[in-house]
């Protein structure tokens, strides 16, 4: 049996068309800024699994595999069974999705 690949790609400029879809990063990135000005009280926070999930929109499998290639922050191991990711990190790594991807107006 033969396998049938198929194209998943997205076509980014008309991503960037959709008006949901600029919505949501204009709150995100309201979010963000809100974060930015809270830096102080949240540069020492940590983040669990779920959290990065939600800040992100990435789904576990996906964090997971970027992780393998070096392409998502490593977290931190805070006991035997649990591991952390720094608000520092995530954020570093979302602002540069949004500069690699020219996002910002």
């Amino acid at each position: 049996m033969q396998k049938k690949l198929i194209d998943v790609s997205i076509n980014i400029d008309l991503l960037f068309e959709n008006e949901y879809f600029r919505n949501k990063l204009k709150e995100f990135l309201k979010e963000e800024k809100e974060f930015e000005t809270k830096k102080e009280d949240l540069s020492g926070k940590w983040y669990k699994l779920e959290d990065v999930i939600k800040m992100t929109g990435l789904a576990r499998s996906s964090i997971y595999f970027r992780m393998k290639d070096n392409e998502f922050p490593q977290p931190v191991k805070i006991g035997k069974r649990a591991i952390r990711w720094t608000h520092s990190d995530i954020v570093k790594w979302i602002n540069g999705k949004i500069d690699t991807n020219n996002i910002i107006n």
